[in-house]
């Protein structure tokens, strides 16, 4: 039950270290630091960014389809005021044609048996006739008049329905193409939603198989009385944010200062020298460990310098031995 608690203290403890990336070498742990592991890791945040570019664009593609049916049904409201118009056109032309048969049948009263030119012809005078023949030919230019402008708005209310049935078709057209895109957007959303569950799980195992290498640094470090016998996550975390491992630090603490027991500066466990000459000196363990990694990265590892004997090589060119000290150690932890 104690070991449990331990556990869970300690892997509380790796997560906070393991989420918090610092900007200085030293760390403040504490409940205020305390993250959602998962928001930290690398391929999390890439699948979580994809997710919100998305999402962003689901809701763009949501807009275009509300300004889609927007314009559909801008287009259905001037289908109807078409359909009216040209009901009234068409009542406008027989209302207009009737009013011209009428008018043309009002010249035969008392005369139905006689057609328009016998009308002209019986004119009593030469001023009837001109009268009589000025009125037929007024009816007829009024009569092509109106045939011509009723035919025209047809024409005009036909080209306009043609229009608006090839913009609704147009519309329906691009409202499917966005509707398979949400579709398409939905189901890429819900894999990278598998993704992220999957990159989560992955983390927090990681995290889990971390733990055992803390219990075997702070184990191995309190076997030899060390003062660091508490920072194993220290190490751990400093090693995983500069890609160094947390063993080859411990080891070359081991050969330097016996594990922090003999510093030549305070808190200086790895012989490290200062600028300017003398020794370094830090304020903390935890300082000099993330410093150690850092260290440890851009001068050795970043240069091709990956083995014991070439680190050995420059770390500590006086002892020939070095390198298979450090090596013990490693091979101990």
């Amino acid at each position: 039950m104690i070991f449990s608690k331990k556990r869970s203290l300690l892997l509380v403890n790796l997560l906070v270290i393991f989420i918090i990336t610092p900007n200085v070498k030293t760390m403040a742990v504490g409940p205020a630091n305390i993250a959602v592991i998962e928001n930290q890791s690398p391929q999390y945040k890439n699948l979580v960014d994809q997710l919100i570019k998305l999402k962003s664009r689901s809701g763009t593609v949501s807009q275009m389809m509300d300004k889609l049916d927007d314009r559909l049904n801008d287009v259905d409201n001037r289908m109807r005021t078409l359909q009216s118009k040209m009901a009234e056109t068409e009542f406008e032309l027989n209302e207009k044609s009737e009013t011209l048969n009428d008018r043309v049948r009002a010249i035969y009263i008392n005369e139905t048996s006689d057609s328009p030119l016998e009308v002209v012809l019986k004119s009593d005078n030469l001023n009837e006739f001109i009268d009589r023949l000025s009125f037929f030919e007024w009816l007829l230019k009024n009569d092509t008049f109106l045939v011509k402008k009723i035919k025209y708005d047809r024409s005009a209310l036909i080209n306009w329905k043609n229009e608006l049935v090839e913009s609704r078709q147009k519309i329906v057209r691009l409202k499917n193409e966005k509707e398979s895109s949400l579709k398409e957007i939905s189901a890429l959303k819900d894999e990278l939603k598998r993704r992220i569950a999957a990159a989560s799980s992955q983390q927090i195992l990681e995290v889990d198989q971390w733990v055992g290498v803390v219990n075997r640094i702070n184990q191995f470090l309190s076997g030899y009385g060390s003062p660091l016998d508490s920072y194993g996550q220290v190490f751990v975390a400093a090693g995983r944010r500069y890609q160094v491992d947390p063993r080859l630090i411990v080891a070359i603490c081991g050969v330097e200062s016996t594990f922090g027991q003999y510093c030549i500066t305070p808190f200086n466990g790895w012989g490290r020298k200062a600028v300017g000459g003398g020794y370094k000196m830090y304020g903390s363990w935890d300082e000099a460990i993330w410093d150690q990694a850092l260290y440890l990265r851009t001068r050795y590892l970043d240069l091709g310098l990956t083995s014991f004997y070439q680190i050995g090589q420059k770390y500590c060119p006086p002892d020939p031995a070095w390198p298979d000290k450090v090596k013990a150690f490693f091979m101990m932890i």
